[in-house]
């Protein structure tokens, strides 16, 4: 490359740093103009496409780069991570296979293609390129970052904690985008935890720690303290344009407004006094449970919550997950000989749950639904497993009507949607006979005709009030 390119792209380069893309972007087209095999200067004037706002460009301009200099690690990290942005996976797995673990010494940049191979779900192939990378530097802020959030989507709490509690204590400023040490303590139950983390400086961290600091101060009975933090994470999350997680957090917001809500309301109901406790592990519907008192058996009890959120029957069944370890982690938390209530199988249950995976006929019918009772008998199995090796005793809980406006879907679609919601609460509870389990039938408990709830026993569309939870353990227990 000639002296005059090398002073242009330096040029440019300090544009870029200080934010003037456009003067920067200038040069980097002028470059490649004048020098158009120089693949550095493609692979710029991408980045800064990209910085501007335009992925498509950027995208053209990634795969020059790598046309250039095909042997170029980063190139084609940033082409593959391009086309994942695009939603283009196909070709971002292609792009990161014709990559090798050896080829790759760079550790900012093994870490980068170890980020992206975790974003498209490979966590075992992200590890290989994350763990060398810690080994030869304990110290890498990314490294212990990338390999922390592995680990606990890996559902390995214990060593995700520890990498992403150093990172936190020695490098407070790498952002947590996924907010995964928060997420850590919340799977392990530890809300003392996530209330005591001062705050973030990234704005997505902020709105996902703000709504987990919410729930955690929910889940340790300091209502006030969480409406509170529901306001102010509200208020982060406007700021913030779309992302993958955001609607996570934005529901579990809503949510914790509606209980508010419903808690003024009703305050008799969790200021009672209280001779028994009931824990209600789950799916984020159990987070409804906490803090009511209702009388089950005779004897005034108190529901409390240990939710695993986007926790569905199938992640307990499947093999070692994260959900399924902090579903176990939930009973580990409980004594020998205490009694609990499962309320799993709602996401299930959802649009985009069975319904998006049952088989369909040439006419777009659905008509095998014999693994919504596989799967809800191999649940209720693996249920009194884990409870029996526990010495617990589960409580089935079925699962509730829905509240979707289900006028508004095809007809096709509503009647497999409220078939799947019918059939696995059938199953659910010839599944807790043949085990011998008790079963709460909250289907029936939300005034279910058809599959379709009662209005005013939800939030909204997703969330269910505490009630219906009460009424059908209740009657169980009756």
């Amino acid at each position: 490359m000639s002296d005059a390119a090398n002073k242009l792209i330096d040029t440019a380069l300090q544009f870029h740093r200080q934010g003037r893309l456009d003067e920067a972007h200038g040069i980097y087209r002028q470059i490649t103009r004048e020098y158009p095999d120089h693949a550095h200067a493609h692979h710029l004037l991408g980045l800064a496409e990209r910085h501007r706002g335009d992925e498509q460009a950027a995208n053209r301009s990634f795969i020059r780069a790598v046309e250039l200099d095909p042997d170029e690690a980063l190139f084609r990290a940033t082409l593959a991570d391009s086309c994942r942005v695009l939603g283009d996976t196909e070709r971002a797995r292609e792009q990161l296979q014709r990559l090798s673990t050896d080829s790759v010494d760079d550790p900012d940049l093994r870490v980068q293609i170890g980020t992206l191979w975790g974003l498209l779900g490979e966590t075992g192939i992200a590890l290989d390129y994350c763990r060398p990378v810690t080994e030869m530097f304990p110290d890498h802020g990314r490294a212990n970052l990338l390999l922390g959030s592995l680990l606990y989507d890996q559902g390995d709490f214990a060593e995700a904690m520890a990498r992403l509690e150093k990172i936190r204590t020695t490098d407070p400023n790498i952002p947590d985008p996924t907010c995964a040490l928060a997420a850590t303590y919340v799977a392990l139950g530890r809300y003392d935890r996530v209330i005591a983390l001062s705050a973030p400086r990234d704005p997505r961290q902020m709105f996902g720690e703000g709504a987990m600091k919410a729930l955690s101060l929910w889940l340790t009975d300091r209502a006030a303290e969480c409406r509170q933090f529901v306001t102010a994470a509200r208020a982060h999350g406007q700021k913030l344009p779309d992302w993958p997680r955001k609607g996570v957090f934005l529901g579990m917001l809503e949510q914790l407004d509606g209980l508010s809500a419903y808690r003024d309301r009703h305050a008799p109901s969790y200021e009672s006094a209280a001779h028994a406790v009931l824990p209600v592990i789950g799916d984020e519907q159990s987070v409804a449970a906490h803090g009511f008192v209702v009388t089950l058996g005779g004897r005034s009890t108190r529901l409390t919550a240990h939710p695993v959120h986007g926790c569905r029957a199938r992640h307990l069944v499947g093999g070692a997950n994260r959900f399924q370890a902090a579903y176990l982690a939930a009973l580990d938390r409980l004594a020998p000989g205490d009694r609990f209530a499962s309320l799993v199988g709602s996401l299930d249950c959802r649009v985009g749950g069975l319904l998006a995976e049952l088989p369909v006929d040439s006419m777009g019918r659905w008509t095998d639904f014999s693994r919504v009772d596989a799967l809800a008998a191999d649940y209720v199995a693996w249920l009194a497993e884990a409870a029996r090796a526990r010495n617990l005793s589960p409580i089935v809980m079925g699962v509730p009507g829905t509240n979707v406006q289900t006028d508004v879907m095809k007809v096709l679609s509503r009647n497999a949607y409220l078939t799947i919601i019918e059939r696995i609460n059938r199953a659910l509870r010839e599944a807790a006979t043949v085990h011998g389990l008790a079963f709460a039938d909250l289907y029936a408990a939300t005034d279910a005709r058809g599959g379709v709830g009662r209005p005013v026993h939800f939030i909204n569309a997703t969330y269910l009030l505490p009630k219906p939870i009460a009424t059908s353990l209740a009657a169980a227990l009756s």
